[in-house]
C-alpha cells in the first residue's frame, strides 16, 4: 500500500488550492477560510465500502483506510521504513525471532480511547480468527501460537505478548527477511468497538464501514455511487498538522479525469496505486 504517496500527492494538489499552510499557528483570515475548502480527489473506481484494515481488497477502499487508520511503522515518501506509533524501531533478537515495539505514549483513537498494546494484540488475534477469510493471514501465520488459534482449541494468540501498556513482543516460529515491515506495518485496531469471541468476527464485520482508528481523519460518510467523505479526527494526537479539514474521495465516470480537473469538479487525480 502505497499510503505516503497518496499523502504526498494530496499534500501537493492542497497546496495548489491553498489548504496547507507553512505556519504551524496561523492567524491570518485567507488561512482559517482556505482550511475550510474540501480537498476533492477523483477516482474511476467504485469504493466497496471495506474500510478495514485488515479486511480491504481493493486500492481505493485503501486511501480510507490509511487516512483512519496508522501502523506501528510507515513508509516514508523515499521508501524509508520509520517509526509511526511506535517511539523507536523494533528490537530484533538475534535469531530474528523475538521482535519488541514501544508504543508512544497519548496515542488515542478517534472516540478518545488510548491506543496500547491490547490493540496491536488484539488486531493480530483478529486476523489468526479460525473464521478470519481476508487476505493477509500471511501477516500473522508466522506467529508462535497461530496454528493453535487458528486450527486448534487455544484461547488466546500466545506469540503476541503484551510485555506491558506500551510494549508488545512478537514471538514468531521462523525468520522472515521482512517481518519488521510486515508485523509494523498493519493500521491498529481498538479492542474497545467490537465485541469479539473467537471464531465469529461478525460483529467486526458488520461495522466494516464504521471505521475508527487513531489517524488524522473520520470517515464522514459513504455512498457507493457517489464516493466517501472524511472530515479531521478532532482527537488526533499523532505527528503532522494536517490544515485539510475535509477530503473527499469522489467517483467520476471513465475518460473524464482531464475535464473534472479543468472544471473544478475533482482537485487531484492519483495515478496508478496498489492495493
Amino acid at each position: 500500500m502505497n499510503s505516503q504517496k497518496l499523502f504526498a500527492g494530496l499534500a501537493a494538489a492542497s497546496m495548489l488550492l491553498g489548504l496547507v499552510g507553512c505556519g504551524s499557528s496561523g492567524s491570518g483570515s485567507g488561512s482559517s477560510s482556505s482550511s475550510s475548502k474540501p480537498l476533492i480527489v477523483g477516482t474511476t473506481q467504485e469504493l466497496a465500502g471495506v474500510f478495514s484494515p485488515i479486511f480491504y481488497q481493493s486500492a481505493y477502499d485503501g486511501w480510507v483506510v490509511d487516512m483512519i487508520y496508522e501502523p506501528l511503522l510507515r513508509y516514508t515518501k523515499d521508501s524509508e521504513l520509520k517509526p509511526y506509533l511506535a517511539e523507536e524501531m523494533p528490537e530484533v533478537s538475534e535469531d530474528g525471532k523475538t521482535i519488541t515495539f514501544k508504543i508512544k505514549d497519548g496515542i488515542k483513537f478517534s472516540d478518545g480511547t488510548d491506543l496500547d498494546a491490547n490493540d496491536v494484540k488484539f488486531t493480530y488475534t483478529l486476523m489468526a480468527d479460525p473464521s478470519y477469510d481476508g487476505r493477509f493471514t500471511g501477516n500473522v501465520d508466522f506467529i508462535e501460537g497461530y496454528k493453535e488459534y487458528h486450527d486448534g482449541d487455544a484461547t488466546e494468540l500466545t506469540g503476541v505478548e503484551v510485555v506491558d501498556e506500551h510494549t508488545v513482543t512478537f514471538h514468531l516460529t521462523d525468520t522472515q527477511y521482512d517481518s519488521v515491515s510486515t508485523l509494523g506495518g498493519m493500521g491498529i485496531i481498538s479492542d474497545e468497538q467490537y465485541e469479539y469471541k473467537k471464531g465469529d468476527l461478525g460483529d467486526y464485520k458488520s461495522k466494516n464501514d464504521q471505521p475508527m482508528g487513531s489517524g488524522p481523519y473520520v470517515l464522514n460518510s459513504y455512498d457507493k455511487a457517489s464516493g466517501a467523505s472524511l472530515k479531521k479526527n478532532e482527537n488526533y494526537t499523532g505527528d503532522g498538522d494536517y490544515k485539510i479539514e475535509q477530503v473527499v474521495i469522489k467517483t467520476i465516470a471513465e475518460a473524464t479525469e482531464l475535464t473534472s480537473l479543468e472544471n473544478g469538479d475533482i482537485n487531484y487525480f492519483p495515478g496508478s496505486i496498489e492495493a
